[in-house]
């Protein structure tokens, strides 16, 4: 019998209202195995995943993250007519940011109120962006009694700050941080190496507490979109401008993904394990109407259907049931 003690990461990737499908995933994984946090020593999240992992850590339950996709999603990315979607397209190319945060700012208020990052019950690493610095910044819990200057900030505000994606929301403001925040994704969408790297430093291996770490890594159909090479061959800045943040963050999670593989595979990290949940098959009409800022009923529909798919065929998987029943 395994009597290794393994700390266990749950990393979650970046897709703005795609992580409904996340959410849905998630949900289900909780239906078999009970509650998120209580499964996972570290959960990493980044952009609309830094949100979900904020409420898990919080003890909220996967299937009311998914209630606040359905409720506040079609509001925080309104397209429901031509004029509206028209009216965003034409911001996003001309004087601001395609969205405003305000909606999205009142819905995390009511989802997290005043909850703080010390309150979390299992620990936190959230990706983003600083501009002052040009570099990254992971908002921790106090997981260590060094990890003090995350402590007291709301998670509102380090929701606000992973998942502010550059051309779609405003920066964020953290006033003890930065007064430019911006999505982690850029740098991070896929935060399984944030979690390898907090595990080895902190938890994992010599004489620390756990002999062995394992992530689970799930996506939001990241490898799903289709790219043409011929109409971006000559793109111009107004051609790749609402493209290049879906592009880098999409090529981020997909590089990362790799590069874990191989770590895994070829142990180099010998005391790490790497397991990702695969993808579902996306049709072309289905991608036609689920993106970083789709939230029609049909994106729903479609979404919620893809999560379903992966739950039938990946949740049985051997590797998957092992982590959850060490």
């Amino acid at each position: 019998m395994d009597k290794k003690k393994i700390f266990r990461i749950l990393s979650l990737d970046g897709g703005g209202f795609k992580g409904l499908y996340t959410a849905k995933v998630l949900s289900e994984i909780e239906k078999r195995f009970g509650k998120i946090y209580e499964n996972f020593n570290l959960i990493c999240g980044t952009s609309t995943g830094g949100i979900i992992a904020l409420g898990l850590g919080l003890g909220k339950c996967a299937e009311e993250i998914v209630d606040y996709y359905l409720q506040y999603g079609p509001k925080i990315f309104p397209s429901d007519t031509f004029f509206k979607r028209s009216y965003h397209i034409a911001r996003q190319f001309t004087f601001a940011p395609k969205y405003s945060d305000s909606t999205l700012r009142k819905s995390l208020n009511i989802f997290f109120k005043d909850a703080l990052m010390k309150d979390a019950k299992c620990n936190l690493c959230i990706p983003a962006i600083n501009l002052s610095d040009a570099q990254g910044i992971v908002f921790k819990t106090p997981h260590f009694s060094e990890f003090v200057r995350d402590a007291n900030l709301k998670m509102v505000d380090v929701a606000l700050a992973t998942s502010a994606a550059p051309t779609f929301f405003p920066s964020a403001t953290i006033p003890s941080i930065s007064s430019g925040l911006v999505d982690g994704g850029l740098w991070a969408n896929n935060p399984s190496f944030v979690g390898a790297i907090e595990a080895v430093s902190y938890f994992v291996g010599n004489d620390k507490l756990f002999e062995e770490f394992s992530i689970l890594s799930i996506g939001t159909l990241s490898s799903s979109k289709s790219w043409y090479p011929s109409k971006h061959k000559k793109g111009s800045i107004i051609r790749w401008g609402t493209k290049i943040f879906p592009l880098t963050i999409s090529a981020q999670s997909n590089a990362m993904n790799n590069l874990l593989k191989i770590a895994s595979d070829k142990k180099l990290f010998p005391m790490g394990n790497y397991i990702r949940i695969d993808e579902p098959a996306v049709s072309p009409n289905q991608m036609k109407h689920i993106d970083l800022d789709k939230a029609s009923s049909k994106s729903i529909r479609i979404l919620l259907d893809l999560a379903n798919s992966t739950v039938n065929t990946q949740l049985s998987r051997k590797e998957i049931t092992e982590l959850f029943n060490k």
